[in-house]
């Protein structure tokens, strides 16, 4: 059994893609801490450009926006802290729903001895909705140390938690990364 299918084609490429860019930075000190705030928001479009395309033609038109927010904070004592907020919602002609993603990042980092060794913890937690369902959640916890000014042992301790709502699966896993470097 054969079936005859026709197709057409239209070679023509004629597409304007816009963007825009912004990013705002702000420092805020009081009481010997630092607070750098940043915001950023970018904004891409694409468009076909050829008027007189074939019925049924399909040009892929997409918009994508991102908006970012954080904070990054320096203390009179060796202690970084960070939380950074970001939104990006993806749209595209051939799709029936956006693609959204949520997510907040916290991370805070402590130096001894004079930055010889550094501690991390941190957390991020993302959510995507549209073709995608599903929260992601990572807990983490680190270090670097160096020693003799040319060696370095880093370390992290990660759990994730991955919930896939789509297909109703849920994963979880315990990782550790050990790295040892020389400086040269």
């Amino acid at each position: 059994m054969t079936s005859d299918v026709i197709t057409y084609k239209d070679p023509r490429e004629s597409n304007l893609t816009t963007s825009q860019n912004i990013r705002i930075s702000h420092i805020v000190k009081f009481s010997g801490i630092k607070n750098t705030l940043n915001f950023n928001y970018s904004n891409s479009g694409r468009n076909d450009r050829v008027d007189d395309r074939n019925e049924g033609y399909q040009f892929n038109k997409t918009a994508t926006s991102t908006y970012t927010f954080g904070v990054n904070t320096t203390y009179p004592f060796p202690l970084r802290t960070s939380i950074n907020v970001t939104s990006n919602t993806s749209k595209s002609s051939m799709l029936v729903d956006p693609y959204e993603l949520f997510m907040i990042s916290l991370r805070g980092r402590y130096d001894f001895f004079d930055g010889r060794l550094i501690t991390e913890l941190g957390y991020t937690n993302s959510v995507g909705s549209g073709m995608v369902d599903f929260t992601k959640n990572v807990i983490f916890t680190g270090g670097t140390f160096t020693m003799f000014q040319r060696h370095q042992l880093r370390w992290r301790i990660q759990d994730s938690n991955y919930n896939n709502r789509l297909r109703g699966e849920v994963f979880n896993d315990i990782s550790f990364l050990l790295n040892y470097t020389i400086l040269l």
